[in-house]
């Protein structure tokens, strides 16, 4: 994201999306790198997410990652929906998983 020219509406979801803190290291999701992308048409936004590189293999392990997954993801969307009308986190490496706003 940092070589793209952004105008003021991405640089505005890009300092949003700077907010949101993993839970485990506490460093923003995008510093962290688990922002791959946002797509913005029109009042919706799909944020693209890769939580592949932070998923452990044990079963276990497995189930933890999912639940902060599901914060982070959650966190994005209620962070989002006062400035667009649908917000979809989009899972960057598996499309078919989407988190969505309920509005």
């Amino acid at each position: 994201m940092d070589n793209y020219k952004l105008n003021a509406k991405e640089k505005e979801v890009v300092d949003i999306l700077k907010e949101i803190k993993d839970p485990e290291t506490d460093m923003d999701i995008v510093s962290l790198g688990l922002v791959y992308g946002f797509t913005i048409e029109g009042d919706s936004i799909d944020v693209w997410m890769d939580f592949q590189g932070n998923t452990p293999q044990c079963f276990f392990c497995k189930t933890l990652a999912w639940s902060i997954i599901e914060k982070i993801s959650t966190e994005v969307i209620n962070k989002l929906k006062s400035k667009f009308k649908s917000v979809r986190v989009v899972e960057a490496t598996n499309p078919k998983i989407v988190y969505k706003s309920s509005t």
